[in-house]
């Protein structure tokens, strides 16, 4: 005997074809329903949304799912960022540059005035990055 599960479930799909490198608004998305197939899916929860970027062609109907489509970039290379650090209540912060560009829960390298090496933390929101704690750097 053999069996195959799948869950019913509703997701965001392309309102009309999509060109690669557009960004996404209100008007390209829609829900719709479809089987996906396996176990649980441990996505991050984040949905599609006005803002996103196209990474390749997408038909209408077709599902916007990583990496076809993926979030914003939070941080530009060069953009000023605030390198936060906290633990146990004590939270420091230091300003610096991004070296690169990076996207929510992406890592990006920061580089702090006047000092010669580098920070690397997670971001968390527009210009800011969280640093590790321990002896991350």
């Amino acid at each position: 005997l053999r069996v195959r599960a799948g869950l019913a479930e509703s997701a965001w799909v392309a309102a009309r074809p999509l060109a690669a490198g557009t960004r996404l608004d209100a008007d390209d998305l829609r829900r719709a329903g479809r089987v996906r197939w396996g176990g649980p899916d441990g996505g991050d929860g984040e949905s599609p949304g006005p803002g996103w970027e196209v990474r390749r062609a997408l038909a209408e109907g077709e599902p916007l799912d990583r990496p076809a489509v993926l979030p914003p970039v939070l941080v530009a290379a060069g953009e000023p960022v605030r390198l936060v650090w906290s633990r146990d209540g004590v939270s420091v912060s230091l300003a610096g540059a991004a070296l690169h560009a990076a996207r929510r829960g992406e890592a990006v390298r920061a580089r702090i005035a006047g000092r010669a090496a580098t920070l690397t933390g997670t971001v968390t929101g527009p210009g800011t990055v969280m640093l590790g704690t321990g002896g991350d750097r």
